[in-house]
């Protein structure tokens, strides 16, 4: 039986953050900037609490068997009104436990994704990914997403 998808509910903020933990542990393991601070998670309850009532976000969860096994957060963004293109979409998470990754899970939830922004008249998405993640970097390009800039940083104390 395939995990459930559905959108998140004030009742899922426990396994949606201890699934955002586990997301956070990963990156720092990538780039120590992404480690975080004791108070976290209370911050990311705040967070979250105010995304699931926002109109312009989405916020998944799959459950198997009744258990958390993934999540997602898609938003709609804008840009400046000098632009053409002022509103998009933009992916902030998409997690699957380990024991669920390469299972397709991750496709199903970036499609309901695409599907919420398309629905909303979004011709685009965005998402930002770690330049030294591979596992990410190719699952974003195996569904068609392309580098399209560069962030970088200089680290100069403080």
């Amino acid at each position: 039986m395939p995990p459930i998808l559905r959108a998140a509910e004030p009742s899922d903020l426990e396994p949606l953050i201890s699934m955002w933990r586990e997301f956070m542990d990963f990156h720092a393991s990538h780039d120590p900037e992404f480690a975080i601070k004791a108070e976290s998670e209370t911050i990311r309850r705040q967070f979250l609490t105010s995304k699931l009532a926002e109109p312009d976000t989405l916020v998944l969860i799959a459950t198997l068997e009744k258990k958390a096994v993934g999540y997602a957060i898609g938003d709609i963004r804008s840009r400046p009104p000098v632009f053409a293109l002022t509103r998009f979409g933009h992916i902030a998470d998409l997690y699957v436990v380990p024991n669920q990754q390469r299972s397709g899970l991750g496709s199903r939830m970036l499609q309901e994704c695409l599907s919420w922004f398309k629905a909303r008249g979004l011709g685009r998405v965005e998402v930002r990914t770690l330049s030294s993640n591979p596992i990410s970097n190719s699952f974003w390009a195996k569904h068609g997403f392309i580098p399209f800039a560069q962030e970088s940083v200089l680290q100069i104390g403080g």
